[in-house]
């Protein structure tokens, strides 16, 4: 190279490190922080609230909240808008002594999904709430008088969840505005048709894929369901009894997580992630000396996985319930532990017990769920972060880069005046 290019290149090395200096001296000054938000409860009645779903765009906050005293209802149906400001749900339902929960709810806020229960009848009724109709119900199927709602697509067009009726097999639903409520069959088990118990339990974004718990005879198998294909077992967790259930998929249905048995014993489930790819493989659990996990929530990418690891205390009730968060380079992890050293949440969650991850927004950065707050109140949360979890933040990106091309300075030999404009 000659003596003209080498110092051209070392001219444009020692800009491009200018820049990305720049680049994070900007971000330092104007990237959000991670930040932990309680979001209360209503203002009458005893303190209580959980955030089941969030809005696809993470700024609508869906669940229930504490309007009047325990006995005479548990929760209020509510949602938390944009500025973290707690709505009632209220209209017809307002007076016949009903819990009502907030499931899932869109991006604009109009539209939501609520789940009910009857104090006096003891049935679950499953309603689509508008802010210009109001709540209707989503209706009943065969002699299940029972409806509850488990999942909703992104634009709550499509529907999933349970009807039931006292100890009669339960039986999963499909719900859109054009079929009305229809039931999930499935051909698994030793009794082809006739399961003893369906649930649908998680749907794709789109509405085009559920997964739930389909049982016969002695077993349940995880299942995934689509209109081309029908009901599919996913089968089991190799050891032990065969029992699976699927409770959450990805956005586009191809990743999908639930439990399994690896042990031989039921009680002695550990969390799956199962794909058309890696099939089902067992994640494990957050502890040694942890007997069962659950994976509960799948992010809609597919890479994050959330749920529950449980410790027996000295091998007697009560169990010990923890919360844990899961991706392929770091396993599995306490999710509390990740927000404190990873994001800088330690006094923010100090007091707080294990926060427990319920919905989580279509980039990964805002999840909602419910902890014990330090007043030792359940109460919902809405966490909004600057980076996914276990994605390196931005400026440590851009530090990595100012380091490699700093190293391509020095073994060329810089130019420390086109640093300086000269």
């Amino acid at each position: 190279m000659s003596p003209h290019s080498r110092s051209k290149t070392h001219h444009l090395l020692a800009k491009a490190i200018c820049a990305v200096a720049l680049v994070i001296a900007c971000s330092s000054n104007t990237s959000l922080a991670a930040t932990f938000l309680p979001l209360g409860d209503l203002p009458q009645g005893e303190f209580g609230s959980i955030a089941y779903g969030i809005s696809p765009d993470g700024n609508i906050v869906a669940g229930g909240g504490t309007a009047l005293p325990y006995q005479y209802r548990s929760y209020e149906a509510v949602l938390w808008d944009s500025t973290a400001k707690v709505h009632a749900l209220r209209d017809s339902l307002e007076d016949d002594g009903f819990e009502r929960r907030a499931i899932a709810v869109n991006n604009t806020g109009d539209v939501a999904v609520v789940s009910a229960y009857g104090l006096e009848d003891h049935e679950w009724d499953a309603y689509y709430w508008s802010a210009s109709y109001g709540f209707t119900s989503l209706g009943h199927l065969l002699d299940h008088p029972s409806t509850i709602v488990s999942g909703a697509s992104d634009d709550l067009g499509v529907i999933t969840g349970i009807c039931s009726y006292g100890s009669s097999p339960s039986i999963a639903f499909r719900w859109s505005a054009a079929t009305g409520i229809e039931p999930l069959y499935g051909d698994l088990g030793a009794n082809p048709g006739n399961p003893t118990g369906c649930n649908g339990r998680g749907i794709s974004a789109d509405g085009k894929v559920i997964v739930g718990i389909a049982g016969s005879g002695d077993s349940m198998e995880a299942f995934r369901w689509t209109a081309e294909s029908g009901m599919v077992g996913l089968g089991d967790l190799p050891g032990g009894d065969f029992t699976s259930g699927a409770i959450s998929a990805s956005a586009d249905g191809s990743v999908i997580v639930g439990f399994g048995t690896a042990e031989e014993s039921y009680s002695v489930s550990r969390a799956f992630y199962w794909s058309e790819v890696t099939g089902m493989f067992s994640l494990g659990t957050l502890d040694p000396d942890d007997y069962a996990s659950t994976a509960e929530l799948v992010s809609a990418d597919g890479r994050l996985v959330f749920g529950v690891s449980r410790q027996l205390d000295d091998f007697q009730p009560p169990r010990i319930e923890k919360s844990f968060v899961w991706d392929e380079a770091h396993g599995m992890r306490s999710f509390n532990r990740v927000l404190e050293t990873e994001f800088g949440l330690a006094s923010d969650l100090a007091g707080w017990g294990d926060l427990f991850v319920l919905d989580i927004s279509s980039d990964s950065l805002t999840l909602v769920g419910h902890g014990i707050n330090p007043d030792g109140n359940r109460e919902a949360w809405k966490l909004t972060l600057d980076h996914p979890i276990g994605i390196p933040e931005p400026a440590s990106i851009v530090l990595v880069i100012a380091g490699v091309l700093a190293a391509a300075w020095r073994a060329r030999g810089p130019n420390r005046a086109a640093c300086e404009g000269r």
